[in-house]
């Protein structure tokens, strides 16, 4: 399954490929009439396109379409190998391979297309949280890097973005990003990273959902970590942007909003705990907005701080 963004991510375009095409298109008979079981990955059907998608994979979309689109759609998304491609850049992420590990969401798009008019200059960059390695790959393709750190506290997700990132420029590094950077003395260019950004009283900062943690140890050593020209960018969400304004203000740094989108807030995790939505709209950080599919929505932002 391939899943192709426009360059304003603007249109979302779903192919069958590969194995898929006999297995699920019906494309199963050979020039003389021989069944086939399988063809090169090469080989594409487009299937649909969604416009100005707010999801990676958004079910309420995938409904609206006629039923043998639908269940086809449906049948897609099963597949074990999703390829994300956006601006140039593919990468192909196999959930089985490597459990725990966050494939390209349209949050890693959204900030890939907010840095890259922003590249120019850049020697030096560091992803802290690396996942799948998109973000790194794309900035790679997009830049003249002499170097790119990552890092990522799960061993699988940087086994997955070595898996696709094939470049001597690369530094990986497993472990607790404020462990490893703790202990290093580069200073860079450029530290990029799609942190965790929604607040919970007493959180577990190793819970990818929750928490400002992370970010906070970025600010509080944003000298020793940036070169005088470098910057930070981010994703921050509407839930936790009163908190990480706080944080700038504090310590005397300047935020510049690149872009900003509304998407369904619909981590699962999250809406299932009464207690931590009951603080959520308790504060006023998340309230009740039914439409297109989703009860809640909140704004997220990719924001550059100097």
């Amino acid at each position: 399954m391939i899943i192709h963004f426009s360059d304003d991510l603007g249109l979302q375009d779903i192919y069958a490929n590969g194995v898929e095409l006999p297995n699920i298109m019906g494309r199963d008979l050979g020039a003389n009439g021989s069944r086939l079981y399988t063809l090169p990955d090469e080989y594409t059907m487009h299937v649909a396109s969604i416009k100005n998608p707010v999801l990676m994979t958004n079910h309420y979309e995938l409904s609206k379409f006629p039923s043998t689109t639908r269940e086809t759609l449906f049948k897609l998304y099963e597949s074990p190998v999703k390829t994300v491609c956006f601006r140039g850049v593919s990468l192909s992420f196999e959930q089985a391979r490597f459990p725990g590990v966050w494939g390209p969401s349209i949050d890693t798009l959204f900030l890939c297309k907010a840095l890259d008019s922003g590249l120019s200059g850049v020697s030096s960059a560091l992803e802290v949280g690396s996942g799948s390695g998109y973000v790194g790959k794309f900035v790679l393709e997009h830049s003249n890097l002499n170097s790119l750190d990552l890092i990522d506290l799960n061993q699988l997700a940087i086994d997955c973005a070595k898996s696709n990132i094939v470049d001597s420029r690369v530094n990986f590094f497993v472990g607790d990003a404020k462990a490893v950077l703790n202990n290093s003395l580069t200073k860079y260019d450029l530290i990029m990273c799609n942190p965790p950004y929604v607040p919970r009283p007493k959180s577990v900062e190793n819970n990818p959902y929750e928490g400002l943690g992370l970010v906070r140890y970025v600010l509080d050593n944003y000298d020793k970590l940036l070169s005088d020209s470098g910057s930070f960018v981010t994703i921050s969400s509407s839930v936790s942007r009163s908190l990480f304004e706080s944080f700038t203000d504090e310590l005397g740094l300047k935020i510049e909003e690149l872009a900003s989108m509304s998407v369904p807030f619909k981590i699962t995790t999250i809406l299932n705990n009464n207690q931590w939505m009951d603080y959520l709209l308790g504060n006023g950080l998340l309230k009740k907005d039914y439409h297109d599919g989703f009860d809640y929505w909140h704004k997220i932002s990719v924001l550059k701080i100097n």
